[in-house]
């Protein structure tokens, strides 16, 4: 080959490139309130399922919006947590939730701690 079609080859590739990296830089992110939750399930029925067997729990709920039941244990302006071991990040600070209330969240699963035993969840909303 000679230096000309080298390139050719290369300029086609780098505008390629370039055209990737521009759509993935503004590609809008995920609205998790608009999109249905591909299941419902309890705080403390996904807290179980995740301690006995994360990475199976992994495989089946891992990066997934889903919509847990429970009762709220904790809460604030930024996430709230739920009885059984739930811990759902969020803007909540215009939403009124006590200790007690039963709320259903939905959420992106984001993971497990093992070290607080809780289920992550992040860009919550209640449903």
């Amino acid at each position: 080959m000679n230096f000309k079609k080298i390139l050719k080859i290369g300029a086609v590739l780098a505008v390629i490139g370039g055209g990737i990296v521009l759509y993935q830089f503004n590609k809008p992110h995920r609205d998790m309130v608009g999109e249905d939750a591909s299941l419902e399930i309890s705080a403390s029925q996904l807290a179980t399922e995740y301690s006995q067997d994360e990475g199976a729990a992994n495989a089946s709920y891992i990066d997934k919006v889903i919509a847990v039941k429970g009762k709220v244990s904790e809460s604030d302006a930024d996430h709230i947590k739920l009885e059984g071991g739930v811990y759902v990040s969020g803007d909540f600070s215009s939403i009124e939730t006590a200790i007690g209330d039963e709320v259903t969240v939905k959420g992106r699963i984001t993971g497990y701690d093992e070290l607080f035993e809780e289920v992550s969840l992040d860009n919550g909303v209640l449903d």
